[in-house]
């Protein structure tokens, strides 16, 4: 069963591109409001949308600006004695110096060394050169010291010393 296709009998509209507006236009153009106005000595674009009044507080920050040091007006300290320290409480007093847990904080001192490790286990090796890192925390005044791992090598490897206070 052979189904037929009509070809469509509708036309496009395309004599009528650009001479009428499209479907579901609403119109929202914005309009121009500057013009150029010509007369005396003086050409220049002129505003046609007139805007509301300018206020007295306008006026006087206009002319606020118009002198040198509008911005210092505002920003002169007050003239009265400091607030006493008993006005504010203690829980929210800023300490003069930062203690040294928060100025130090996650600040780490690294240093690389080495030990020489005898060895008794075999006769064609006399000593071996152990590589370590020592790293020296300084917010709390704790140390760890740790051997990078070689794969494969045979040795118990890893963390000598965990992160602790060493004294002396």
């Amino acid at each position: 069963m052979a189904l037929s296709m009509a070809k469509s009998t509708s036309l496009p509209g395309l004599w009528k591109i650009g001479l009428e507006k499209p479907r579901g236009s609403t119109g929202n153009l914005k309009k121009a409001t500057l013009a150029f106005s010509v007369g005396g000595n003086l050409d220049s674009a002129v505003d046609r949308k007139q805007g509301p009044a300018p206020t007295k507080q306008t006026r006087e920050l206009a002319g606020l600006l118009q002198t040198a040091g509008w911005r210092m007006v505002h920003t002169e300290q007050p003239s009265g004695p400091p607030p006493d320290e008993d006005t504010v409480p203690s829980n929210m007093r800023q300490p003069r110096d930062a203690p040294a847990w928060l100025k130090h904080d996650k600040q780490v001192l690294r240093f690389y060394g080495f030990f020489q490790e005898t060895v008794t286990e075999r006769p064609d090796e006399n000593a071996r050169y152990r590589h370590v890192s020592i790293m020296f925390h300084m917010e709390d005044g704790t140390m760890s010291m740790n051997e990078p791992k070689v794969e494969n090598s045979g040795i118990a490897q890893g963390s000598f010393l965990k992160r602790q206070k060493v004294w002396r």
